[in-house]
């Protein structure tokens, strides 16, 4: 994974010819939360990308996961493809990535892909809100399973 955020942080200044837009950089922060059994859970992501070309983006998430007494870091690259319309822009994307699960002094880390769609609505000039469902195939030792995702967030464009 650490060769993977490396090889992604050098290809940034390359990709900077390839645009045809006046994009140059994007960040968003999406989060969610949901009450169960009496207890808050919440997830909180930041994601950084860098338009390769006009609609196609490589993408660097790294979230915090909260649920009971459990903290997990979740760090992942995706690739985002949009399809601007009027008015909106949806988009999907996929990608693989990584989670930290720390449950008291342990540990544990394990892949995961993510899968995901979603759509950008403009707000003010380079602001939209981003509203997401993202379904993440977590790889866990005993037996792999799907976590599913309903985020709401913010993107700015510039």
């Amino acid at each position: 994974m650490k060769k993977l955020v490396v090889c992604f942080m050098l290809a940034l200044p390359l990709v900077a010819t390839a645009q045809s837009d006046s994009v140059r950089f994007e960040i968003s922060f999406s989060a969610m939360a949901t009450l169960s059994d009496g207890t808050l859970e919440s997830s909180l992501f930041v994601r950084a990308s860098r338009p390769l070309w006009r609609t196609l983006s490589p993408e660097l998430s790294l979230g915090v996961d909260h649920r009971r007494k459990t903290a997990s870091f979740v760090y992942t690259l995706a690739l985002r493809m949009d399809w601007p319309q009027p008015g909106w822009t949806p988009f999907a994307l996929a990608g693989l990535g990584a989670e930290s699960l720390i449950v008291g002094p342990f540990l544990t880390t394990r892949p995961l892909f993510p899968l995901g769609a979603g759509a950008l609505f403009p707000i003010v000039a380079g602001g939209f809100i981003r509203v997401e469902y993202q379904l993440q195939h977590v790889r866990a030792l005993a037996y792999p399973f799907n976590r599913h995702y309903f985020l709401i967030g913010i993107q700015l464009r510039w």
